[in-house]
């Protein structure tokens, strides 16, 4: 044994698979798919073969490196696959190193909580530990062991250890640990440390001699137990004080957690060790420091299983079981509030074009609405623990629909938080609201504190995020709260409950909330959308409040991979129009790899679209007459593409990002005319949808002869959808209805065409005649609250508006897709 205690692992590459030159050359291969370095599979392999496994997990193992094979989306439009693949380092872990199998197992175990990243800072540190670096066949970097990592973690969705963990923190919770014990249960644990426990462990356990290992800690304790009670299943005995949980009648592994943090922050990050043999103690070793107690370091991990989000909010927080219910209980409601009455606003652009408001509902998918009122448990609450949020919730839509009633009697200087952040802002009404609701019924008021209005406001914000969600991985996980996304949730959950259709024209709202209404910072499209993303997908960069991240989620991102996982728009598989499917988002277990004949298979981080637009082909609208010769109405037909329109992709790779340039190709003159995914996205999102709505035929026929007399025909024009977006008769606002019919593709790059203009979707057999109402009725819609007040907005045209469309901007028209 060497000095630090550590059994230093015996390697040789000739007394391994790697000394047969077939297998070096499949390896080759293998490594030459997935960019990573010979020396990282050696280390890897070497790695596995000093890590002790249940036999029954090495089989488990070896089926998740199988079971993935062909599991995969191939979009051959853009010459990508997402998913799992049967190629790759995975393949040659399966089919010639089944060494590897526990070094996978083990990286698997520490996926519920850890990064890629952080997975492979750990494994670095146990090959210094062992003595491996050492080796010249496996001196590989930190980083070139990241990589084969993540060339496999995707593979471990199905078998990740949600189940163990959240049984093991179910048990701890309930053998009785305090506040703060449970608080060190999580949290960040230090590379060289953790690596140095696992280190020890299995070395110990490769011993004959020795009968069992002990361990005997609580910080992190959590990542610790877990990984430990799912590798060595059936051989773990875990206990809390003297209270055992898990029993085992031979046990190889001895877990003790402290049923009470110490208050000497030293000894609670401290982990001891000892072998043992017929009832002594051979060897005692400490591993300290194994989480920052430094003040200001992360409470919790990056992320955690989504069914332990209770549990780690509750620790993060240092909640009681009361408290931590209650965060269940108002998050539900804030998140009925959101998803009924919330709104979500498009963004222009152009210089000078107000934005628009979207309703929330409108793009959640139906399997989130029909669930909205367990919306919580996912993350841990159950129906019971939530009960009375459709009470609280109603509280709060009839306050903000009554105009805010109380308010007013408020003197609102600073420091009142109502002139504060966004998340103090939020809950100060919070709390208006329950001691109204409280003074009205008579009982006292609940001051539930700081930490359960942070943390229900932060876990409503993540379910709200959830709901565009089209599909889940296997396992899912739940983001935690960093101080820049708990203040973005304030801003959200903010602006979904003081902003909301009714306000339009109001009179009588006090005017602290309607300087809030009137925010700058309100949830924008694109914003809502990479939230979305970042909030499901392990390890994804959040956003800032701007919607904008350096290194993460970015607004063109038509697919973004990270930690073995893929989140990307299904409309890269089909195209589609319907207002659920345009912001709708998959997370696939997987990555995103080129399909190419001369380079094979390469890995990508993501999949952006370009955003360039240009004003179209040079064709005038065509005029709208649906009367014959002798004047009677013939109906408006369903103008569908009579220009050999397609849509053509060019691709263009940089690094790990692919780049997308769309086009309508117009034969006719060899024209392009670009288009952009994301601004048809948000155009669709934010669009007036209309689905097997029908006129009457003689309703429909009387409408028309009006129209006729009130000269509303000659105002419209038929255009194509690469066409100039452009006046079709003098002084009217643009009234075009697009030549689209039948072609989905078409009909979805044309509404991001519209720009500046109302996006009108006809959809089933919808009578045109009625989207042509509805759009004329939308011309003498109002605007939403404080429209007009926004920077850069004006109703006149200014010098610096692109004089192109500087008309259509002050007086903006629409369009019916067809």
């Amino acid at each position: 044994m060497a000095d630090n205690g550590i059994v230093q692992t015996q390697w040789s590459i000739d007394n391994t698979v790697f000394g047969v030159l077939t297998v070096l050359y499949s390896l080759f291969q293998a490594a030459q798919a997935d960019d990573v370095q010979n020396s990282a599979v050696f280390a890897f392999e070497a790695l596995g073969s000093s890590i002790i496994v249940f036999p029954g997990r090495i089989d488990q193992g070896i089926t998740a490196l199988t079971a993935g094979t062909g599991s995969q989306e191939k979009l051959r439009d853009f010459m990508v696959t997402i998913g799992l693949s049967s190629g790759g380092i995975a393949h040659f872990i399966r089919r010639e190193a089944p060494r590897c199998v526990p070094a996978f197992l083990l990286v698997t175990s520490l996926k519920t909580f850890l990064t890629d990243e952080e997975i492979g800072g750990v494994l670095h540190e146990m090959l210094i530990l062992q003595g491996l670096t050492r080796k010249p066949d496996l001196r590989c970097s930190r980083p070139q062991l990241e990589n084969v990592i993540s060339a496999i973690s995707g593979f471990s969705d199905q078998i990740i250890p949600t189940n163990t963990v959240s049984t093991l923190v179910s048990a701890l919770k309930g053998a009785g640990l305090d506040t703060e014990a449970m608080k060190q249960t999580f949290g960040r644990p230090r590379a060289k440390e953790l690596a140095r426990i696992l280190s020890l462990v299995f070395g110990a356990l490769q011993k004959d001699d020795i009968d069992f290992v002990s361990l005997e800690g609580i910080a992190n304790c959590v990542i610790v137990a877990s990984t430990f009670l799912w590798l060595n299943e059936g051989e773990v005995q875990l206990m809390v004080g003297d209270q055992v949980l898990q029993a085992t009648a031979r046990p190889r592994i001895l877990i003790r957690i402290p049923k009470q943090a110490t208050k000497k922050p030293e000894t609670n990050t401290a982990w001891t060790i000892q072998e043992w043999r017929e009832g002594f103690a051979l060897s005692t070793l400490v591993v300290p420091n194994l989480t920052d107690s430094l003040p200001g370091s992360p409470a919790l991990t990056s992320f955690t299983p989504a069914c332990i989000a209770k549990q780690a909010l509750a620790a993060q927080y240092g909640l009681d079981p009361q408290q931590i219910n209650d965060v269940g209980r108002l998050a539900t409601s804030l998140v009925l509030v959101a998803i009924e009455r919330g709104l979500v606003t498009l963004e222009n652009f152009e210089p000078g074009v107000a934005p628009r408001e979207c309703k929330l509902q409108a793009m959640c998918q139906a399997t989130f609405l029909s669930n909205v009122l367990n919306c919580m448990e996912c993350y841990g609450w159950t129906e019971e623990e939530t009960r009375g949020a459709e009470e609280f919730a109603a509280e709060i839509r009839e306050w903000t629909e009554t105009g805010f009633p109380g308010l007013e009697q408020e003197q609102v200087q600073e420091p009142h938080p109502l002139t504060q952040k966004p998340l103090d802002q939020i809950t100060w009404i919070l709390r208006f609201i329950e001691r109204r609701q409280a003074t009205r019924s008579g009982r006292p008021a609940r001051d539930w504190g700081d930490g359960v209005y942070e943390a229900a406001i932060y876990v409503a914000a993540q379910s709200v995020y959830s709901s565009i969600c089209a599909r889940f991985p296997e396992r899912r996980f739940f983001k935690t709260g960093a101080f820049e996304s708990i203040a973005e949730a304030g801003m959200h959950i903010l602006h979904w409950v003081t902003r909301h259709e009714g306000l339009r024209d109001r009179s009588d709202i006090p005017r602290p909330i309607l300087k809030l209404s009137r925010l700058i910072d309100v949830t924008t499209l694109h914003a809502f959308r990479c939230c979305s993303i970042a909030s499901l997908l392990p390890a994804a960069e959040s956003p800032n409040l701007y919607g904008v991240a350096a290194g993460g989620v970015q607004r063109q991102d038509l697919a973004y991979a990270v930690n073995g996982y893929v989140a990307w728009l299904p409309q890269l598989r089909t195209i589609s129009t319907s207002p659920t499917d345009a912001m709708a988002i998959e997370i696939a277990s997987g990555y995103i790899r080129t399909v190419s004949s001369e380079t094979g298979q390469e890995s990508l981080q993501r999949i952006q679209s370009e955003e360039i637009l240009d004003d179209g082909a040079p064709q005038p609208p065509m005029p709208l007459h649906p009367f014959d010769e002798f004047d009677n109405y013939t109906g408006v037909p369903q103008f569908s593409d009579k220009d050999d329109l397609d849509v053509k992709y060019y691709l263009s790779q940089t690094g790990k990002v692919l780049k997308l340039r769309t086009f309508i190709y117009r034969p006719e003159g060899n024209y392009h005319t670009a288009v952009d995914w994301l601004r048809s996205v948000e155009a669709l999102a934010a669009a007036t949808h209309y689905t097997n709505q029908s006129l009457p035929a003689f309703a429909e026929q009387a409408l028309a002869k009006r129209w006729q007399g009130e000269q509303i025909w000659s105002s419209i024009g038929v255009t194509a959808a690469d066409a100039v977006i452009q006046q079709h008769k003098p002084g009217i606002p643009i009234r075009l209805l697009a030549r689209t019919s039948n072609d989905e593709r078409l009909r979805f790059f044309f509404a991001g065409r519209g720009r500046v203009h109302r996006i009108h979707v006809r959809h089933g057999d919808t009578s045109v005649l009625k989207c042509i109402q509805q759009a004329l009725d939308g011309e003498r819609e109002k605007e939403a609250l404080g429209q007009a007040n926004f920077p850069g907005v004006s109703k006149v045209v200014q010098p610096w508006m692109d004089p192109r469309i500087a008309d259509q901007v002050v007086r903006p028209g629409w369009l019916v897709i067809l």
